[in-house]
């Protein structure tokens, strides 16, 4: 028979199992949900504060309100501290440019099957390219607002560095390719031999 609880762990699991773990719902099987109970909100932000102390997310689970911001870097900035403050500025700049080589991409592609010989295949090609050529202008309006003049790179990677991730040497050259090109926003993208084969050399390797 299998046995579950603290006994039946080894020694070197112990460390993953909680004695105050709580209770389970009677109707765990018969239903699933995300509500919790105040005993398990207490008790999954104890955990969150045991093994993730430093992080956003044990600052903003004590402070137990709810969030609606779409993205983490709209939280109020006196609700985190300084380190974490200056990660989410990287964070929030880091989506916000490479978000513009995912468009260019998909912008490259588009205009492809538009070109390619059985391009009947690809009817809504023709829409497709306008409808991103249109986004990336949107992205290059946004662009203004994120400050990529002030950005330091080498405090990104050095703060990458300090985690489990592990960042190439290819992936530092093309976001820093990419941010040269995001900086000088007054050409177009499509039409930029550097831009394009920035991408197809990160496609390709």
């Amino acid at each position: 028979f299998l046995s579950y609880g603290p006994e039946s762990l080894k020694d070197h699991d112990l460390k993953l199992w909680a004695s105050n773990f709580p209770k389970p719902p009677g109707d765990l099987f018969d239903q699933a949900a995300f509500a919790l109970s105040r005993e398990e909100g207490d008790f999954l932000r104890d955990r969150i504060a045991s093994k993730a102390r430093p992080s956003l997310l044990n600052e903003l689970a004590r402070k137990g309100k709810v969030y609606a911001e779409d993205w983490p870097w709209q939280v109020g900035e006196d609700t985190m501290s300084d380190s974490n403050r200056a990660i989410l500025r990287h964070a929030e700049r880091f989506s916000g440019v490479m978000y513009g080589a995912s468009l260019l991409y998909n912008l490259l592609l588009a205009l492809r099957a538009a070109e390619r010989p059985n391009a009947k295949k690809h009817a809504d090609a023709p829409t497709l390219v306008e409808d991103y050529r249109s986004r990336l202008e949107d992205w290059k309006a946004e662009l203004e607002h994120l400050a990529l003049s002030e950005w330091d790179l080498d405090d990104l990677f050095g703060l990458i560095g300090k985690t489990s991730h592990d960042l190439t040497k290819a992936s530092r050259d093309f976001i820093r390719g990419w941010v040269s090109i995001a900086r000088n926003g007054s050409v177009r993208l499509e039409a930029n031999n550097l831009a394009t084969e920035l991408l197809k050399q990160r496609e390709h390797g």
